[in-house]
């Protein structure tokens, strides 16, 4: 099994060396949301989230799952944070009806790509030994115990250690070996993205780490770096846990490291600097050794959820439809099905490629199932009226046409009444321009020179479409002040709208340049970006 069918076709993860708790008790509901990261009013029953336990000044304890069942919630947690885990939560329970016990631990799996509809009600009522959960950036199903072993292996292999050593790099986990994490500030950890809420209110460390966040960010946070060469792995593997320099000066240390189609990727804690998605970065070892590649944000694949995952292969089978390999496409179309069952491009899809080779009958019977989710399907009524006419069906062809008919003029006035709204937004958004445009007017009237006014003017002016105008006051901006990252990202869009892509090109680099450095990471990752689209 390789990567990519583990990923669509689904596998199972064998989880070792975890163990399970529970914490029952009629205070459990706010005894855990008082002290975990994340916010377990979000979870939904046979759900569980990622948290973690802080010290007071937002250094990682452990890490670990809590799941939440009818009355009670299930703790899992990596073997080797366990006891301190365990000691953490329990020393805080004074007067509270709270109760924490070890569970039974067998061996704990996690199957890649399973869904709600693979454990029915009647399997739930049995046993419960199972949770929803996101594990190395996949949607599934953690599950333990001999039923639901037997029940999923029926259906799925074991996902060999090789490419789980693969996911572990790709997903950032590799990142969370207890050696790595625990001791380090959360924000510098992937936990930062998958085990916190800064909405939830309180829990130990929360005021110290906000403020990282809510100001600049991590200074150092783990990001792939693409190397386009997959022979390296065996010369980089020797420079785990190494720092290196970019640029001469320090600027992160290599975690771990793995291959993925003809590239070999590294896991490394960048500085916040080179943290710029696209940036082509050269790492220098302290020896000599270098390597030059690609930085690339978490999570390296962006196809989580199965709706991801079911789109890309949809459009896989869309391609192989538009050349002509229907029976290549089905295949992949019912696999996108299989995914996701609500798929209504897929369903429609499917039912035209029925249709054209004159399986009306099954052809129909797609279209049915896409009105099951989309009842205001103008497609399937029309489809549904053509094969019904190509079987001699007049009468229900008149219907299906029909109701095609009713449904058009239904979807027609919901497109008039969208369009009569987004035309009363434009209408309101231009006369709020003109309304800063006259006061950024008045103040240039005063002083000429003033950035503020200029840079308000130039943005608005690009904003009107008036590209000529926004570039008069956006390059008098730099002239003043060489290191407003802002401007930059506007001017550049203004070059963009003008046709004039090597000075927005240019103005991209110098900007991308100036607001790395200041940490101002938000405009330069849109820079980067446009600076990609463009080359």
């Amino acid at each position: 099994m390789k990567l990519y069918e583990a990923r669509y076709r689904g596998g199972i993860l064998a989880l070792n060396n975890w163990r399970l708790f529970k914490v029952s008790g009629s205070d459990c509901d706010a005894y855990i949301q008082n002290h975990v990261t994340n916010d377990l009013s979000c979870c939904k029953i046979n759900f569980a989230q990622l948290n973690a336990r802080l010290d007071r000044v937002g250094k990682v304890q452990s890490y670990f799952y809590v799941g939440k069942k009818e009355d009670f919630y299930i703790i899992i947690v990596p073997e080797d944070m366990a006891e301190s885990t365990l000691k953490e939560l329990e020393k805080f329970i004074i007067m509270e009806d709270v109760s924490i016990s070890a569970m039974e631990t067998p061996q704990v799996y996690f199957s890649i790509s399973s869904k709600e509809s693979e454990i029915s009600a009647e399997d739930q009522k049995k046993d419960n030994n199972f949770l929803f959960v996101d594990y190395y950036g996949e949607e599934g199903v953690l599950f333990w115990g001999e039923f639901y072993t037997k029940l999923f292996f029926k259906f799925k292999e074991l996902i060999p250690s090789s490419v789980d050593s693969q996911m572990k790099v790709i997903s950032g986990w590799a990142g969370l070996e207890r050696s790595l994490v625990c001791g380090k500030i959360i924000n510098e950890t992937i936990l930062n993205e998958l085990a916190i809420s800064y909405s939830k209110g309180c829990f130990l460390g929360q005021e110290t780490v906000s403020k990282i966040q809510n100001n600049r960010g991590a200074s150092y946070y783990p990001v792939i770096v693409k190397v386009h060469n997959k022979n390296l792995l065996s010369d980089i593997q020797i420079y785990k846990n190494k720092n290196f320099n970019v640029s001469d000066r320090k600027a992160g240390i290599l975690i771990s490291s793995t291959t993925f189609e003809e590239d070999t990727l590294i896991l490394v804690n960048l500085y916040r600097e080179f943290r710029i998605e696209g940036r082509q970065i050269k790492i220098i070892f302290s020896d000599g050794f270098c390597l030059e590649g690609v930085v690339t944000f978490l999570p390296f694949f962006k196809d989580k959820s199965l709706k991801d995952k079911a789109d890309a292969i949809y459009f896989k089978g869309l391609q192989l439809f538009q050349v002509g390999k229907e029976e290549s496409a089905l295949e992949k179309l019912k696999t996108c099905l299989d995914l996701f069952p609500l798929h209504a491009d897929a369903l429609e899809s499917i039912g035209v490629i029925f249709g054209r080779q004159g399986h009306y009958e099954k052809a129909i019977n797609y279209m049915d199932r896409l009105l099951e989710i989309d009842k205001d399907s103008v497609m399937a009524h029309t489809n549904k009226s053509l094969y019904f006419m190509k079987l001699g069906k007049i009468e229900e062809a008149e219907e299906e046409k029909s109701q095609a008919a009713v449904k058009s003029f239904a979807y027609y006035g919901r497109e008039a009444k969208k369009k009569k709204e987004k035309e009363d937004i434009e209408k309101q958004e231009l006369e709020n321009l003109k309304k800063k445009e006259d006061m950024f007017l008045q103040v240039l009237s005063i002083d000429e020179n003033d950035v503020l006014a200029n840079f308000g003017l130039g943005e608005t002016y690009f904003k009107k479409k008036q590209l000529q105008k926004a570039l008069t006051h956006l390059k008098k901006v730099l002239s003043i002040n060489s290191g407003h990252s802002m401007a930059y990202l506007v001017l550049g869009k203004v070059y963009e709208g003008l046709g004039q892509l090597k000075e927005a090109e240019d103005i991209y680099v110098q900007g991308v340049e100036v607001a790395s450095k200041k940490g101002e990471m938000k405009p330069a990752n849109e820079m980067q970006a446009r600076l990609s689209k463009i080359n």
